[in-house]
């Protein structure tokens, strides 16, 4: 399953999967993939990789990462920034659009 998550920059995407995890595996071990890239977890024989795009400026960072490796594996996929990935390269099966306003979000999921 791969999930994109796009959002302004600080608009919940990170809190989002950690809220997920914790709600669907009772999992809270999670932190920010920003500086790593990609975060992985195993969770009850389930591979999680949680990975954050922004830093990603070319299509061969991507390789350099094993980012095309990673998405071959049976695994949940958490996508930020997917802007970077070309788009026959990796199809999302759910889009999750978050918008900041005021004093709320707005979330738009999306098949």
């Amino acid at each position: 399953m791969i999930i994109f998550l796009k959002g302004e920059l600080g608009s919940g995407k990170t809190t989002f999967v950690q809220n997920y995890l914790k709600y669907k595996y009772a999992f809270t071990n999670t932190s920010s993939p920003t500086f790593g890239i990609v975060n992985t977890y195993s969770i009850n024989k389930i591979m999680i990789y949680h990975y954050d795009l922004y830093r990603i400026t070319k299509q061969e960072e991507l390789n350099d990462i094993g980012f095309y490796d990673n998405l071959e594996a049976t695994a949940l996929h958490f996508i930020e920034w997917p802007e970077i990935i070309t788009k026959q390269t990796s199809k999302p099966n759910i889009k999750i659009n978050i918008q900041t306003l005021a004093k709320e979000r707005i979330i738009d999921i999306k098949k």
